[in-house]
């Protein structure tokens, strides 16, 4: 063990068991002068490591660790810690890449998908964002197509209101908005995009009257997830609705609003429209959209 100061001696140095990184010993375990060398004599009256001092005359120890340490102990715990935290950035890059696509699917069925059987209609009048482009139908609302800019039901002002018939009479639970992020749009905002939503069951009473309950109102951050659910705190149970309406009331401050893709969240309920087959229920939807 050599003196834990700047002993000057470089030959000294080098032959010390406490210096240059190597591996620290107990003072109890240095018994012999090969392990502890003499202190030169430039620098007797310091504290070394004098261990084969003849007459055992006290001297002062060395500031070495009293265990054991091996400059490699922490090197695999380091490793581990800098796994864990680049596997945790990773994790977050890949959320805020999807855009919150990992809740796209909420814990009840998208009963708003065309493909399903679903159908959608608007008394708004659509419009085209360019003179070039094509006016998309309001079924795009419903296609379940990837969100690309563009790909919406666009209108005038701020106020639209649309009613959706499910691919099944069902107990609704909650609601889904998707617009295309603040990054894809060649502007870099969503002004256009709906702000607050409100949301109707439609069903009918006693004496065959369409009868509107509501269920929530939802509001859609544009400092948010291209994707964001609300669930209705108290959802109808009751009621089974064969038909949604929702209305947007206001946008994020253009002066037309563009509606990209909702979803409507329920539990399918196992009765059928009453005195029909499965097939007349379809006839019965398709209808609905007419």
């Amino acid at each position: 063990m050599s003196y834990s100061g700047d002993c000057p001696d470089p030959e000294y140095r080098s032959r010390g068991n406490c210096s240059n990184g190597a591996r620290r010993r107990k003072r109890s375990s240095l018994t012999s002068s090969a392990d502890c060398p003499p202190c030169p004599q430039t620098r007797v009256n310091e504290p070394c490591c004098n261990s084969n001092n003849d007459n055992d005359d006290p001297v002062d120890e060395p500031n070495c660790d009293d265990e054991d340490v091996d400059p490699c102990d922490n090197y695999y715990g380091d490793l581990f810690l800098w796994g864990f935290i680049a596997l945790l950035l990773v994790t977050v890059l890949i959320g805020f890449w999807s855009g919150g696509r990992w809740n796209r699917k909420g814990p009840d069925a998208n009963l708003a998908l065309e493909s399903m059987g679903a159908c959608i209609t608007t008394n708004t009048q659509g419009l085209s964002c360019t003179s070039k482009q094509k006016v998309d139908e309001p079924s795009i609302i419903i296609s379940g197509q990837p969100v690309i800019p563009g790909s919406a039901f666009c209108y005038e002002g701020q106020n639209g209101d649309f009613m959706l018939t499910l691919s099944a009479p069902a107990y609704v639970t909650g609601i889904t908005y998707e617009h295309v992020s603040k990054d894809a749009h060649p502007a870099k905002h969503i002004e256009s995009a709906p702000k607050l939503l409100l949301i109707n069951g439609i069903t009918t009473d006693s004496n065959g009257q369409l009868v509107e309950i509501f269920l929530g109102s939802f509001e859609y951050l544009d400092d948010g997830n291209t994707i964001q659910s609300f669930y209705f705190p108290s959802p109808n149970l009751e009621t089974k609705f064969p038909e949604v309406k929702v209305s947007i009331q206001a946008n994020h401050g253009h002066h037309f609003t563009c509606v990209y893709r909702i979803q409507i969240h329920g539990k399918i309920r196992s009765d059928k429209l009453p005195g029909t087959t499965s097939l007349q229920q379809k006839r019965v939807q398709s209808e609905a959209c007419t």
